[in-house]
């Protein structure tokens, strides 16, 4: 039924469950009159048989609120959730992943936020992100990059659903920064000479200090800083795309600006600062040629795997996969590929499509 004083009855969605002591807490996302996102949080004793415990309505949490995810970091509580209908349509996405320092309550079940709610990621294709905890007990969010066409393979493969890599959440002096999983760092283990022509059939790394003025053009990617912010442009390996954001900009970064780019074929992920702030964007047709418009002498570190840890990253994906709807896919006779069977036949199955890393969801 449709009650106004719970919740809406078409738009309320994406439950996210955890337990508390012996108490489990679901936090649904909704809406109020479809005017205000709203946050719904039930109880159980059992996980089974669920009673309202408490609302909140925030007009930071846009018309909608889809994807609520509470959770701690040490002794922190953090909020994060997407937002529907706060961006411009105009400048692209109108609705985005969001996130900020909170306080909750158990035993009331209140939350509030006690910081600035900000973008996850500045790139601004990223949504619907999720977390869970991995083996070591890191609270770790993926989340999907949205992608306005397909991709088409030289064999004639096509496939739309990308993920961005694990990101560890940590939280210093009230800032949320989103990290590279160490298993990932592990993957790009083997420092190689930058080559004259860049190949995306491996992904790879690039570790740099970027200084004002700067420009670094991976493939006509652009990047540089400028009045203490990190800025990017996809402009020419995003032609022909609508209703998109081609521009990216980082908040300040205070002069201090380390990077770590991971460079994909479709996907260039900005990590500034250890997490600071990130960047990501989707592309299509990356060129050959890098560029960096600097001083001479700088010094930039170009990673690749050199090593087989291909199974302990997969396996990042495995676990916090585990339960999802989204089951791996390989056109080739639509075989589903179960977790159990995904360390071992996932790279023949992604290989198919020129990655390295298990980020695609399903070919199609």
């Amino acid at each position: 039924n449709h009650d106004d004083a719970q919740a809406h009855a078409a738009h309320t969605r994406d439950p996210k469950v955890w337990k508390e002591g012996d108490t489990y807490y679901m936090a649904l996302g909704s809406t109020f009159r479809e005017e205000t996102g709203r946050l719904v949080i039930y109880t159980s004793k059992d996980g089974i048989h669920w009673d309202f415990a408490n609302q909140m309505l925030d007009g930071r949490f846009g018309k909608i609120l889809e994807c609520p995810d509470i959770f701690r970091v040490g002794d922190d509580w953090v909020f994060e959730g997407s937002a529907m209908y706060i961006g411009d349509p105009e400048e692209g996405y109108e609705s985005h992943a969001i996130c900020a320092p909170a306080v909750f309550e158990p035993g009331k079940c209140e939350l509030s936020i006690s910081g600035e709610c900000k973008y996850m990621d500045y790139g601004m294709d990223l949504y619907a992100p999720q977390t869970n905890l991995d083996k070591d007990g890191r609270r770790v969010m993926i989340g999907w990059m949205r992608m306005p066409q397909a991709v088409k393979e030289k064999n004639g493969m096509e496939w739309n659903g990308m993920m961005c890599q694990p990101r560890v959440i940590d939280v210093e002096n009230g800032h949320i920064f989103f990290r590279v999983h160490p298993e990932v760092r592990a993957y790009f283990n083997q420092e190689t000479p930058i080559p004259e022509k860049l190949d995306y059939s491996r992904p790879f790394c690039l570790k740099m200090n970027l200084e004002e003025g700067e420009i670094l053009n991976i493939g006509g990617y652009r990047i540089w800083m400028e009045n203490g912010a990190v800025h990017t442009d996809r402009s020419i390996v995003f032609a022909g795309m609508k209703s998109c954001s081609l521009i990216g900009k980082s908040p300040d970064v205070s002069g201090r600006c380390e990077l770590e780019i991971f460079v994909d074929k479709n996907l260039i992920e900005i990590f500034i600062n250890d997490g600071e702030f990130v960047i990501s964007h989707v592309v299509y047709g990356l060129g050959e040629c890098m560029e960096l418009s600097c001083s001479s002498g700088k010094k930039i570190l170009f990673l690749r795997h050199g090593g087989d840890v291909f199974h302990t990253v997969a396996g990042i994906y495995c676990g916090l996969r585990a339960g999802s709807v989204h089951e791996p896919r390989c056109k080739r006779g639509s075989k589903k590929y179960t977790d159990s069977l995904l360390q071992d036949e996932m790279s023949g199955c992604y290989n198919t499509c020129g990655d390295s890393i298990p980020r695609k969801l399903y070919s199609v």
